[in-house]
């Protein structure tokens, strides 16, 4: 209707105006779009005149006794005075029914209506009766179809049930009365509990009146809240926050209680989060104190967990559910006892940051206190070789008995809450003690005991990462500590055999390990000396036993001429047997026997008869899956001693270490499901660095690593260099070939979870290895011919050219015996002099002696397996990778026989890559494997990779069609 005139000639509206002039209008009404009244001629006489319109401003009926066919464009002066005088002066534009809808008295009127809950009936309003004949009438014109078809029904719409109500009827009374009104409450209060919107005039109170709290949010959203600031109640952006009171419940639940956090100027308080909504008004808080209004601050997502699920916290019943929405701020969230410490730690920061008054101090002294838990121990006994101890823990400042702590995790608490301290029960620093029997603990509070032997008395050591106090006199826990042994052993000068200081530092720690038959691991780098050291321990335990002492010495068949060299150049007291071959015959009753792993697996049963007393198993890592037959036949062999040597403790995952130590120290270690949820899992899945401490202290008094740059730091420097070759045309052809045929197939059954084909992707990764090599490898009728055209060759041939020129002794090492054919024949040819060393070489010694002391043999040729195992080839000073092994260990396992002690040179070291093949693939996933050997064992660098993975298989035979 805001456009009512336009309906009107010219001329007529002149009429109108005239007769407005000296008549008037009574009893008019309005109604959605209709208007109704009595115009009064200046003569007296009375017309009823009707002008309804429908909702695009269309004429819809136009009625007057003074003409019975009214249209637009042709109406009587009658209707168009009653338009004349719905308009008004101050909002020309907008009619009766516009102006009403803008009021403040239908403000609060629709809002009191539709907020159904209070079902309050309006205050009285000025009377109605005169028009509401009229407005009928308009009624019945401007209802809908839909609208006359529902009340048929004896159903309302919603605008209907609003024009019907005692609400609307009130709000049209005081606009027709007093108009839109927005100045007309002159005052704002709160009264028991309520606001209160009053108007008063010299008579005295005309209207008192409690809005809805929709309309007050409307009227705080209208104009930055102008009606509330004009009357004296500020209304404020900002000022509340959301927040949590969070506290342990009875049941040892955590309970997040929601509250607000109210600050006006320097004042903060802390409301109850249901109490304030009473004050709610739209996104408005009405603080009756401070007389103002305030908006409730939208923080980000409360304790949010972004790796968790979104819709965990769509739950309604108050649990707690981990959410990337965070934790609901509008009603209770029950944190179950299992999960409070977990709570606690992820959001350590958050909950740091509350105010004082919001954490209770035990959970602040949790989420805020930065400690780790040392001990006190004093030694009250020992009986049958079992220490007593009495065991505090250091909390926090504060002591506990182990015995609370103890009882405490034994029953499956979660946490322990002691004083103003909250104890993570869960924590591995407390895991060792659920390796203890029950009966380990005698007694109550401060006078409880703890009987540990010696070794779990060191388990206990390596879960205690602050300061430990021994108490009184405890020479027995002193000696364990600092991992000395009494009687010391034997000094070195009386042992025959020359040792480095680094070497009888190791020597002195294997007596210690010796005496208290522990077991352990020597895992120091290649070239460091191992056996040296196993041999002077052997004297050691010989002398002291007056000769009577028997030994066992395993290794892998390569390493057995070495092992009997060295036992009879600084042993040549001790008798040596040699347990090999088809005529063998166990007839040692002292002294050492030196076997082969593979023939102790067969005469396990033959072994199993006698008791050794020190049992060394050199290269270890070969038992590093328990599941062998060569692991279960080598663990019935009984020993009072067992140590293992290897310069790789860790060659593809945490649970390698964990089987080389279970063979040499049995049950110090948890069993496999602890150990994979507290280590493997941790370190090998999300690289955790608690966990990998915990697993370095666990390990530290029974695997010592000790590497060249700590040791031998004048050892002449090692340089890698990587060479990269391209494919010769002949080799392109054979590579695509194998690609075509047999690789893309194979990476489709990887894009499904059917088992790997382990066999046929490493057949086909092999064939494609030789191909890069040489073609010769794949050909059987080329055996010997190095002549055929190959990338890498060449490359290696330019390479030996300028390393002999310039009077260098050269190692080179490949997998492939066929390949080392190739070596041969083409030295052969060059009349260049050199030794080979093969798994079915018999003379090992004889050809390591001529590269070591003929100045004419110039390069050794070495298979990975054979070659990367004792032996000194320290004469050389560059190595030459031909092939990339799987295991970059291996690689450095036998780097290491030339960059080791002796060597006088620099090393250069050259590995040779083809370029767009698999080669680049294996390099580029040895390089970015987790290396966790270097952080396992302390001062170690080996360079291990992982067992390759699934992904990692596609990745290696992935997109190489476009070789």
């Amino acid at each position: 209707m805001s456009d009512l005139l336009r309906l009107f000639s010219a001329d007529t509206l002149k009429t109108a105006t005239r007769l407005l002039a000296a008549g008037r209008v009574e009893n008019s009404t309005f109604f959605r779009g209709g208007l109704a009244g009595d115009v009064v001629a200046p003569n007296g006489r009375a017309f009823a005149a009707t002008l309804v319109l429908d909702r695009e401003g269309m004429l819809l009926v136009a009625l007057c006794p003074c003409s019975p066919t009214l249209r637009a464009g042709i109406l009587c002066p009658h209707v168009a005075a009653l338009a004349l005088a719905a308009v008004s002066p101050e909002a020309p534009g907008l009619g009766p029914q516009e102006r009403f809808e803008r009021c403040l008295f239908y403000l609060l009127a629709r809002a009191a209506f539709e907020d159904r809950v209070k079902e309050v009936p309006p205050p009285p309003a000025p009377p109605l009766a005169a028009r509401t004949a009229k407005e009928q009438i308009l009624r019945r014109h401007t209802e809908t179809a839909e609208e006359a078809a529902l009340k048929r029904s004896g159903v309302k719409t919603n605008q209907q049930a609003w024009e019907d109500s005692a609400w609307y009827a009130w709000a049209k009374g005081w606009f027709e009365a007093h108009g839109a009104a927005w100045d007309w409450f002159a005052e704002v209060a709160w009264e028991k509990g309520r606001l209160v919107f009053r108007h008063a005039d010299a008579s005295g109170t005309v209207l008192a009146l409690s809005p809805a709290p929709a309309a007050v949010g409307r009227l705080l959203r209208d104009r930055d809240g102008e009606f509330f600031t004009r009357r004296g109640r500020p209304v404020m952006g900002t000022g509340l926050t959301p927040s949590f009171r969070v506290a342990l419940g009875a049941d040892e639940t955590l309970r997040l209680t929601p509250v607000v956090l109210s600050k006006m100027g320097e004042r903060e308080e802390i409301r109850d989060h249901d109490t304030l909504e009473s004050l709610k008004f739209g996104g408005f808080f009405y603080l009756p104190e401070a007389g103002a209004f305030a908006a409730l601050t939208r923080p980000g997502p409360a304790f949010a967990e972004p790796e968790a699920p979104p819709q965990a916290s769509l739950g309604l019943d108050g649990a707690y559910s981990p959410s990337s929405f965070g934790v609901p701020f509008g009603r209770e969230t029950i944190v179950p006892r299992e999960q409070v410490v977990r709570f606690l730690a992820r959001h350590r920061d958050e909950l740091g940051g509350m105010p004082a008054a919001l954490l209770s101090p035990t959970l602040r002294a949790a989420v805020t206190a930065e400690w780790t838990s040392g001990a006190t121990v004093r030694l009250t006994g020992e009986r049958a070789g079992r220490l007593q101890l009495a065991l505090f823990y250091d909390v926090g400042g504060d002591s506990i008995p182990f015995e609370t702590l103890f009882r405490a995790r034994r029953a499956g608490q979660p946490f322990l809450v002691h004083r103003d301290r909250l104890v993570d029960l869960s924590a591995d620093s407390f895991a060792w003690m659920d390796e203890l029997g029950d009966d380990a603990v005698a007694g109550v509070g401060p006078e409880a005991r703890v009987d540990v032997s010696a070794l779990e008395y060191l388990r206990l050591r390596s879960h205690l990462q602050g300061k430990v106090t021994l108490l009184g006199e405890s020479p027995a826990l002193r000696l364990l500590d600092e991992l000395r042994s009494e009687p010391a052993a034997p000094e070195p000068a009386a042992l025959g055999v020359p040792l480095y200081d680094f070497q009888e530092a190791g020597y002195r720690w294997l007596w210690f390990l010796y005496q208290n038959g522990f077991g352990g691991l020597l895992c120091d780098d290649m070239g460091l000396g191992k056996t040296h050291q196993a041999l002077a321990l052997l004297r050691a335990v010989d002398l002291t036993s007056a000769g009577a002492a028997l030994f066992l010495v395993v290794g892998p068949t390569s390493l057995l001429p070495h092992w009997e060299e060295k036992l009879r150049r600084y042993l040549p007291e001790l008798p040596v047997e040699v347990y090999h071959g088809a005529s063998r015959r166990l007839a040692a009753t002292r002294g050492v026997v030196l076997t082969s792993y593979g023939t102790l697996r067969n005469d396990a049963a033959l072994f199993a008869g006698r008791t050794f007393d020190v049992f060394v198993l050199d290269e270890i890592q070969t038992l590093k899956n328990r599941g062998t037959v060569t692991y279960q036949a080598l663990a019935t062999v009984p020993a009072r001693f067992a140590l293992g040597l290897t310069g790789t403790p860790v060659e593809n995952t945490v649970g390698d270490v964990k089987s080389l130590l279970d063979f040499v120290l049995p049950g110090y270690l948890p069993g496999e499901a602890a150990f994979r949820r507290r280590f493997v899992v941790p370190i090998e899945e999300r690289s955790d660095s608690g966990a990998l401490g915990r697993l370095r202290r666990l390990l530290g008094p029974f695997v010592l690593r000790r590497t060249k740059a700590q040791v031998l730091p004048d050892l002449p420097a090692k340089i890698v260099d990587k060479r990269t070759c391209s494919l010769s045309t002949e080799q392109q052809a054979l590579y695509r070939e194998v690609v075509l045929a047999q690789a893309a197939l194979l990476r489709d059954r990887l894009d499904g979870d059917a088992p790997i084909p382990y066999l046929h992707i490493f057949a086909v990764l092999s064939r494609l290895k030789q191909i890069c090599n040489h073609p010769a490898l794949v050909d059987p009728a080329a055996h010997g011919d190095w002549t055929r055209p190959s990338g890498k060759w060449s490359l290696f041939a330019e390479l030996l050219e300028e390393c002999l020129a310039s009077g260098l002794k050269v190692v080179v090492f490949s997998q492939y015996v066929r390949m080392l054919d190739l070596f041969e024949a083409y030295l052969k040819s060059r009349k260049i002099g050199y030794a080979l060393l093969k798994g079915e070489t018999v003379d090992r010694a004889g050809a390591l002696d001529r590269f070591r002391d003929d100045d004419g043999c110039r390069v050794f040729l070495a298979s990975l397996r054979a070659g990367g195992l004792g032996v000194d080839l320290t004469a050389a000073s560059v190595v030459i990778h031909y092939d990339r092994w799987w295991n970059q260990a291996r690689e450095d396992q036998a780097t290491d026989r030339v960059h080791r002690l002796g060597q006088k040179r620099g090393v250069q070291v050259l590995k040779l890559i083809t370029k767009g093949t698999l080669e680049e693939r294996i390099d580029e996933l040895i390089e970015k494997k987790t290396l966790l050997a270097g952080d396992l064992v302390p001062e170690n660098d080996p360079h291990l990779a992982r067992q390759f993975t699934r992904e990692e298989l596609k990745e290696l035979l992935a997109g190489m069609e476009s070789v």
